[in-house]
């Protein structure tokens, strides 16, 4: 059986069009795959942020703890006093309010009230 010149132009059109979809799909696997990485390093940077802030108020509120009068750099944290606890002469309830890289955590806990 002889091939003609138009049947191997044919089978060859098709081989260069499956190649060429075949680029295509790849592209945009490598397109999604990178977005996907972005959108990953993004994430893990921001829950990254809200564990150092977490860590910060939880430090300065156990420092309150251990000592009342302590102070805490206007730019690490925020203590706003809240109240006495019911029940306790010495205890005041405090908000630390700290904030990393514009994420802010804030937690609330009892501390000795100052003299």
């Amino acid at each position: 059986m002889k091939h003609t010149k138009k049947g191997t132009k044919s089978r060859r059109a098709f081989m260069t069009i499956d190649a060429v979809a075949a680029l295509i799909i790849l592209s945009i696997l490598a397109i999604v795959l990178s977005v996907t990485f972005v959108r990953r390093s993004r994430a893990a940077a921001h829950l990254s942020d809200i564990r150092d802030a977490a860590r910060l108020a939880d430090r300065t509120l156990l420092t309150l703890r251990q000592d009342p009068s302590a102070k805490s750099d206007p730019h690490d944290a925020v203590i706003t006093p809240l109240g006495k606890v019911e029940r306790s002469d010495q205890l005041q309830w405090t908000s630390v309010r700290a904030t990393v890289n514009g994420r802010s955590v804030s937690i609330l806990g009892a501390t000795r009230r100052q003299p």
